[in-house]
């Protein structure tokens, strides 16, 4: 997953300001957490067990040699 945000902010860079990909550094790289996504298993008896699907965000942050 980190290989394809960094492949991601690498491409971003050369396209959008001019950049050559062996120039770049990665200066900070944040993992946050996400929203969690509340979902609910059905189990006997007409209960149900919560399931939270939880996400993070990934912030990338590239500068030049």
């Amino acid at each position: 997953m980190l290989y394809k945000g960094l492949h991601s902010a690498t491409a971003n860079a050369e396209h959008n300001d001019m950049q050559e990909r062996t120039n770049l550094v990665i200066e900070s790289l944040v993992v946050s957490k996400g929203v969690v996504y509340k979902r609910f298993n059905p189990v006997s008896r007409g209960r149900a067990h919560p399931i939270k699907k939880r996400t993070s965000n990934v912030s990338i942050s590239l500068s030049v040699k």
